[in-house]
């Protein structure tokens, strides 16, 4: 991939004086990738290898679930009985890792079940065959590069604040589309965007370091902007939360 056809050509000819290459001309599959060339842009998905998944989890004919996870499900290192086999659980995160490449809807759901992988539970599995027949439904999603580049460059940002139930820390996600233009930042914590537009510190902000207050000498600066938007189109809640089916589906 590249944005000249020319320097394409001219980095083949480099590396073919180097040691012999041979051209396959456009890729089409690549380490399990399958790429798809149209008039809308190009598309990159893992339709064969969602289907060695559902296969080997022995899911086939189960029915598909409308998301990855169900809607505020929160998990837990102590919920469940350990598992006798626990290879097939790391087994199955493994691969649904390598998947969440080309699938970002299901990063949520395989970064919570990966917290598990030394000592997963029955109720971890039955938690990761609910990812697999999420796939069941979805089996050819991937990424649509498209080809009119009318895009907004645009980062939404968003924190889950302390919810693991195990410890105090928090999950951060972020989307971004990239495009050469500044990039707005989107964020749905109304009280972070008022301190970093705050000058003044308060006895509610000392806790925060000093090397944090960057943030906002570049918001002075005029070299980000923050804005505010509705958790209705917060993209960002999907790496942070299970959600919904309609709210999931919209987003």
């Amino acid at each position: 991939m590249g944005p000249s056809e020319d320097l394409i050509n001219e980095v083949k000819r480099y590396l073919d004086d180097l040691f012999t290459i041979k051209d396959l001309d456009y890729a089409k599959y690549f380490f399990g990738l399958e790429i798809v060339r149209s008039a809308d842009g190009m598309s990159v998905s893992q339709h064969k290898y969602t289907m060695d998944i559902i296969s080997d989890s022995g899911m086939a004919h189960a029915n598909p679930a409308l998301t990855p996870l169900p809607a505020g499900l929160k998990l837990s290192r102590d919920s469940g009985t350990y598992l006798q086999e626990p290879d097939r659980f790391r087994r199955l995160i493994g691969r649904l890792l390598y998947l969440g490449f080309t699938r970002p809807d299901i990063s949520f759901a395989v970064q919570q079940l990966s917290q598990f992988l030394q000592h997963p539970t029955d109720h971890h599995w039955h938690v990761a065959t609910h990812i697999v027949r999420y796939l069941n439904g979805t089996t050819s999603t991937g990424l649509l590069f498209a080809a009119s580049n009318t895009l907004q460059s645009s980062v939404y940002t968003d924190a889950d604040w302390g919810a693991y139930v195990d410890s105090p820390r928090s999950v951060t996600g972020d989307f971004r589309i990239s495009v050469v233009t500044p990039i707005p930042f989107w964020c749905d914590n109304q009280a972070a965007l008022h301190i970093t537009a705050n000058p003044v510190f308060h006895e509610r902000t000392k806790h925060l370091d000093i090397d944090c207050h960057v943030v906002r000498d570049q918001f002075k600066a005029g070299f980000i902007s923050p804005s505010f938007v509705s958790s209705k189109f917060q993209i960002a809640d999907l790496f942070t939360k299970s959600l919904p089916s309609a709210s999931f589906a919209s987003l």
